[in-house]
Order: C-alpha cells, then structure tokens, then sequence
C-alpha cells in the first residue's frame, strides 16, 4: 500500500493485529480515568432517556432517536481525545442535517429488528414466564429464548459497532455504513474477540468485588428498602463505568479500524506502517 491510499481511509478497512484487543482497552480505561465524572453523568442522561422507551409513542420516538442521542456521546468522546477535558452533549449530531437523517433510518433499522426478534420469541418467552411462574422452567423454550437473544444481539452488534461512528463522523449513507461495519468486524475478529476476553475478565472479577461490598452493605443495613437500595449502589455505578467503557471503545475501534481523518491527519506519514505479506501481525488496509 502506499501514502496515496492511506489517505483515503473511507474508501476500506484496516485489518489489526489480535494485540490491539488488549491495547484498545487500556487507551479507553486511561481515558475512562482522566473523564469519569462527565462520562458517567453522560451515559446516566443516556440511561435516563432510554427509561421512557416503556412510555406509548414516546418510547417509539425515544428507540428511532436513540442513535442519534449516542451519535452526540461518540462526538463528545472524540472532542476529549483532541483537546481534553471532554464536553458532551447528546444533542450535538442532532446539528448534522445529513448525519442526523442517516442516524434516523439507523434507528428506524434497529427499532424494526427488534420487533421482529421480538415477535419470533414472543411465544417462548411467553411459555418461558408462565413456566416460570408456577415454579419450572420448560429447557426447550429457554433454549429457543436464549438464541433469539444471542441472535439479535450479534447481528445488532456487528452492523453497528462501527456503522454509528461511521455515520457520526463521516456521514456516510447507512446502509453502506452498515455493510461495511459487518465486513470489518468480521475481518478484525482477531482483536475483537482479544477485547471480549479482557472485558469478560474484568468483569467477573469486578462482579465478585462488587457483590461481596454489596453483601456487606446489606449485612451492615438490613434488609430494608433502604439498605438494598444503597447496597445496589455499587452494582448501578459499575453497570455506569461499563456502559461508558464501550463507547470509548466504540470509538477507538472505529479510529483504528476505518481512520478517524482528524486523527490521521496528525500523524506522520514516514511512521504509517503498512501490509507486508512475510508479517501477518503488521496492520493492513483493506479496500
């Protein structure tokens, strides 16, 4: 490859080594550090507004728009990385005409598919809850509820977690956004999957943690209203640090993956390293 191309990174995908799995997420955890406080306030409004999707009209509204509101979190995180602190406002995509269209139509996407996964498992899951409900659990509808699950949120996964940058940054059309988010996941399987492992890791270990201060707070308070309210404390801010964790990956993946162009242009072009056929581990571009 050479310069020429690099500097057209929309046109293609890069394919990075499995390390990266492991560096992506130490760059979002020192990020994570350096803006906890906006972060978790950003990502708790985030929470927030998707809370009224139970509400008749709204919450259809509010799952269409949905995209639009973690379009204005990604562009937030973006502003931290160039010029720290971060800023973030949910409403910031919202002053993109074009990608605030195709962030519409993403939603109005998702928000189709989910009805359909939802329909499909509507019956098991209904059987499941009356099952349940008189004290036994039929493992043929568990199992049935459990792939729709998995099923919906892999093919939801994979087509957004690089199509929503991509539309924020870019504003690309979403269908091609789409696409292009589902080849290159698929390609980057390696780094991704690396990055699954850590954060699974983490997160048993982070639970055990947090499950024994939250025992604790409950042995110390009682089992009163307001003890398992304060001992779910914890749970509530970890769920919070998570949540807010994976959009910052969300964006270094959509950096390093599809070249951020305000960030390649910062770079010096003698120390882009490129495809060497004898070097499997070497970044590639993938047109």
């Amino acid at each position: 490859m050479n310069n020429q191309q690099q500097e057209t990174p929309g046109s293609g995908y890069r394919v990075v080594p499995a390390s990266m799995g492991k560096q992506w997420l130490e760059e979002a955890w020192h990020f994570f550090r350096s803006q906890m406080r906006v972060l978790l306030f950003a990502v708790l409004l985030l929470v927030f507004i998707w809370s009224l999707t139970g509400v008749p009209v709204l919450g259809m509204v509010i799952s269409i728009l949905s995209p639009v509101f973690t379009a204005g979190l990604l562009l937030g995180i973006r502003a931290g990385f160039q010029k720290p602190p971060a800023k973030i406002n949910l409403l910031d995509a919202w002053q993109n005409q074009e990608a605030r269209k195709q962030l519409v139509l993403l939603g109005l996407a998702l928000t189709v598919v989910t009805l359909m996964f939802s329909y499909l498992a509507g019956p098991d899951l209904t059987e499941l809850q009356l099952a349940m409900a008189n004290g036994d659990i039929p493992l043929e509808s568990f199992q049935w509820v459990i792939f729709y699950s998995l099923a919906s949120a892999a093919l939801i996964g994979f087509c957004t977690w690089l199509a929503l940058p991509e539309i924020t940054f870019r504003s690309s059309q979403a269908l091609p956004s789409v696409i292009l988010s589902l080849r290159a996941t698929m390609a980057n399987w390696r780094a991704l999957s690396m990055l699954g492992l850590w954060l699974t890791l983490i997160w048993v270990v982070a639970v055990f943690v947090v499950s024994i201060a939250s025992a604790v707070l409950i042995t110390m308070l009682g089992s009163t209203m307001a003890g398992v309210f304060v001992a779910s404390v914890p749970v509530f801010v970890l769920w919070l640090a998570l949540m807010a964790l994976m959009y910052v990956l969300q964006y270094i993946c959509w950096r390093d993956i599809l070249a951020d162009p305000e960030m390649e242009k910062l770079k010096e072009p003698a120390t882009t390293q490129f495809f060497d056929q004898d070097d499997e581990e070497q970044t590639r571009v993938i047109i």
